[in-house]
Order: C-alpha cells, then sequence, then structure tokens
C-alpha cells in the first residue's frame, strides 16, 4: 500500500506514514466524515502501543473519548499486579 501511495501521491511530504484499515468510515448525520471519531481511534492505537509495548503493560485497557478540556479524555487502566511493578 504504501508503494502505491508513493506511485500516486506527488509530493513526498504528503505520503502517509502508516496506513490503518477501517471497517468503516464514520460520518456526520449529513454523510460527511466525522474526523474527531478518527483522531479517537488514532490517539486509542498509539497510547495502546506505547503502554501495551514501550512500557510492557500487555494487559492494559486504554479508552479514549470526545471531550475533556482539548477535545479528547484518554484513560488507561491497569490491572494491580501491573500498576504495583511500575
Amino acid at each position: 500500500m504504501h508503494e502505491h501511495a508513493q506511485r500516486t501521491i506527488a509530493e513526498r511530504p504528503a505520503w502517509p506514514k502508516q496506513i490503518h484499515i477501517v471497517d468503516s468510515i464514520p460520518l456526520t448525520s449529513v454523510g460527511k466524515i466525522y474526523k474527531p471519531q478518527l483522531r479517537c481511534d488514532a490517539a486509542k492505537r498509539l497510547v495502546t502501543r506505547v503502554v501495551c509495548d514501550q512500557l510492557g503493560h500487555v494487559d492494559a485497557r486504554v479508552q479514549v473519548s470526545e471531550g475533556g478540556r482539548r477535545g479528547m479524555k484518554v484513560s488507561v487502566a491497569l490491572s494491580a499486579a501491573s500498576a504495583a511493578s511500575s
């Protein structure tokens, strides 16, 4: 997929760094792409990767939702054993 993007997108800075396939694109009531939900999904993937892969908390539960002071609320729940080892 990256090769296709590089062949079809003329400007190198516009090439995607990552490609993630989604089952369906969230839409607004008028049919436009609902970007806040896509941002929440991307944030959840990033935080999960950092907490699980880099910090080693494989049983962490990450929840991301719209709202909060900056437009997104992220919460990470660790198991008692995982939290004690930190």
